[in-house]
């Protein structure tokens, strides 16, 4: 019996919100792992910027689709977003400025 690819779980899932996510948070956990090991940037400062960056984008995903904040009210939206834009600038200003 042949697999028919129109047919197939993987396809399905991967054209759904949860497993585009999925595969952002991949992509973001391997980007953070290459910079983090000495292979993207010089300047560890940069680097350790880019890798609580990536980690609070994670952490946005995470929220909106896997919390279904997506779906909740806006003011609570609104609130998550705000409070990861605030720990994220938070995190990078004090490694920055320390």
């Amino acid at each position: 019996m042949a697999l028919n690819p129109s047919n197939s779980h993987t396809v399905t899932f991967l054209r759904t919100s949860i497993g585009t996510t999925w595969l952002a948070l991949i992509a973001a956990t391997l980007i953070a792992w290459w910079v983090g090991t000495d292979h993207g940037l010089s300047d560890p400062t940069a680097a350790a910027s880019l890798v609580l960056g990536v980690a609070v984008v994670k952490i946005y995903l995470i929220g909106m689709e896997f919390m279904e904040l997506r779906h909740a009210d806006p003011r609570l939206r609104t609130a998550f977003a705000a409070y990861c834009a605030l720990v994220g600038v938070g995190l990078i200003g004090m490694l920055v400025i320390l």
